[in-house]
């Protein structure tokens, strides 16, 4: 009897545990990138949650029309100036937010293969890492008008 409610006590616990060893995931909120011409720039902006009581370790974001996205930390992208600091990872603190954007921490994506156009929807896949697996995250953004003093326009060469 014994033996048969160890069982039966096992079949019941273990599933919940190996729910709990599974890591959480980000939750991602307002998704947009900056509208763009082609072989522009786009800034992608995001607010990243971390649900979890580990640290989020966010590698990279990627999409299909540009290579990664080079996450940075700059004062301000839409002044003219500052100097822009490259960023080989980000770390959100357990319980915390972080927002990408064009202040602060940030990812841009350039040059881009197609025009982003105002009021459209991208894809885009999150490169992260939480309590030692890494993993990604598919999610949508829409395109939304870029913040006045944003360079998105490729930049001109004056040969000839």
């Amino acid at each position: 009897k014994r033996t048969i409610a160890a069982l039966l006590l096992l079949a019941f616990v273990f599933p919940a545990t190996v729910q709990a060893a599974t890591p959480q995931q980000p939750v991602l909120a307002n998704a947009r990138l900056t509208a763009a011409p082609t072989r522009g720039l786009t800034v992608v902006l995001v607010k990243i949650s971390n649900p979890s009581s580990s640290p989020l370790t966010i590698y990279r974001v990627r999409s299909s029309f540009a290579p990664d996205a080079m996450l940075h930390y700059d004062v301000n992208m839409c002044q003219r100036g500052n100097q822009m600091n490259a960023l080989p990872l980000v770390v959100i603190p357990a319980h915390r937010t972080l927002t990408l954007s064009t202040k602060g921490v940030g990812a841009m994506l350039t040059p881009i293969a197609t025009r982003l156009v105002i009021g459209e929807q991208r894809s885009l896949t999150l490169l992260y890492s939480l309590n030692l697996h890494r993993a990604t995250m598919k999610f949508d953004a829409r395109v939304v008008p870029a913040p006045r003093g944003l360079v998105t326009k490729p930049p001109t060469s004056s040969v000839g």
